[in-house]
């Protein structure tokens, strides 16, 4: 059973760098929702008249670094990551836009560990749609009454003699 928790409706889920030791560190995150991509279009895209054969056209131009780094903020929720600070001491790096920055861009591990667990978060929504959507088509079950006459039905057009089965 799928429960809407409307105060919630899209939770993040943790994603841990090694599955062996959790303490290696993980990263919470959550697939933006249609509200969330509409807003960061609207803030996001600059709308330029333009000029082509003689017509006006509406030409949306995005600005993708600022699109990437309001993405990246709004999906990567919590993190446990590793840094090493001036000292050379191994600290727990702070969860801010700039470190996520940072790390989408420059470290390809921490990347891939984000888009392999969005696609999972993605995979999982159409897997639940995919089952909602099969549940549906089951329920409600049907009547035992409508079998019932379905099966009379059925049972009678095949007793009844098709028009080749009468001329032989």
């Amino acid at each position: 059973m799928r429960i809407v928790d409307k105060s919630n409706p899209n939770p993040p889920r943790v994603f841990f760098f090694n599955s062996i030791n959790e303490k290696d560190g993980w990263v919470k995150l959550r697939h933006p929702n249609k509200k969330f991509l509409d807003d960061l279009n609207a803030k996001t895209v600059i709308e330029k008249p333009v000029f082509r054969r003689g017509q006006r056209i509406i030409e949306r131009i995005p600005d993708e670094e600022r699109q990437n780094e309001l993405l990246w903020d709004y999906e990567i929720v919590d993190w446990l990551v590793y840094e090493k600070n001036e000292a050379g001491e191994v600290v727990e790096m702070t969860l801010t836009l700039e470190n996520k920055v940072y790390m989408m861009l420059e470290e390809a591990w921490f990347s891939s560990v984000v888009i392999q667990g969005l696609d999972e978060i993605l995979q999982g929504k159409a897997d639940r749609e995919e089952d909602e959507e099969k549940n549906s088509r089951n329920s409600p079950a049907p009547s035992p009454l409508r079998s019932t006459a379905r099966r009379a039905k059925n049972s009678e057009e095949t007793t009844k003699p098709s028009a080749g089965n009468a001329s032989q």
